[in-house]
């Protein structure tokens, strides 16, 4: 084996937010958020509520996998809130769950998810869910960074005004995740049509190899609407396809910007 580089400094890990998920009291911990939280927060499969690892369980399913009632739910999320203000040091990234077929809505858990202390965030669905005059957050799939040029800038200023009302009188902001190019271009459109910015990085240090899929869920949690610069029906990139359907699965509302030149 190669000895290491002698100038080599590993990457110093960061402090991540404490990953709140919905667990099953059964024990099964192949939930979309449960299973993010095992493989990646170091949760204990033994845990189906409160704290564990870099994790938080809130059970919304009983011991038989059945979806808790509101009755059932309410205390244990009311718990996590108790738990959350008595540690304000810590920050609580509130994973969306309990939202799958054949469970429970966004607007519904969200409101369960009331007079939050500061330290607690909430999906951009459920914030918007929440509050009537909460902005749209848009995640931006632009693979070729296309929004570096003025014509792609202006279609989404046109899109954006065509669909004022949805954006609550032009409250956007857009997010991104993925290759530096894109997070490049997006920024670029961002400063030129002076909206916020919210970039998502891969976090090697504590995720490794598995880093960037951890990034793209955070980016979608945080957003309420998806926007493709490419054509929803080509299949050349399988890039589109996984993320499209990673947002379709995240509750985001999908948009498409075209290309009337091709």
């Amino acid at each position: 084996m190669a000895p290491a580089a002698p100038n080599a400094v590993p990457q110093a890990r960061t402090v991540e937010p404490t990953f709140v998920f919905g667990a099953d009291l059964s024990g099964d911990f192949a939930g979309p958020t449960a299973s993010v939280a095992l493989k990646h927060f170091g949760a204990d499969s033994d845990i189906g509520v409160g704290p564990s690892g870099g994790a938080y369980a809130i059970p919304y399913r009983d011991s038989e996998g059945k979806v808790l009632g509101f009755g059932a739910l309410a205390p244990h999320i009311q718990g996590f809130l108790n738990h959350a203000r008595a540690h304000p040091e810590e920050v609580f990234l509130v994973a969306r769950f309990g939202c799958e077929p054949g469970a429970l809505g966004d607007v519904d858990m969200a409101r369960q998810f009331t007079h939050l202390p500061p330290n607690v965030l909430l999906p951009g669905l459920w914030l918007r869910a929440n509050d009537p005059k909460f902005g749209v957050r848009l995640l931006i799939f632009d693979p070729f960074a296309r929004f570096r040029e003025e014509y792609w800038q202006v279609k989404l200023k046109r899109f954006l005004a065509l669909n004022a009302a949805t954006c609550n009188g032009g409250k956007v902001e857009l997010v991104s995740v993925g290759p530096a190019r894109s997070v490049v271009a997006n920024d670029q459109c961002a400063r030129k049509l002076g909206f916020k910015h919210r970039v998502f990085g891969a976090n090697e240090a504590n995720f490794g190899k598995d880093a960037q899929s951890v990034a793209d869920l955070k980016a979608m949690w945080y957003s309420t609407h998806f926007l493709s610069l490419c054509d929803f029906k080509q299949t050349v990139q399988p890039q589109q396809f996984r993320f499209t359907t990673d947002a379709i699965r995240a509750g985001l509302t999908l948009e498409q910007l075209e290309n009337e030149l091709d």
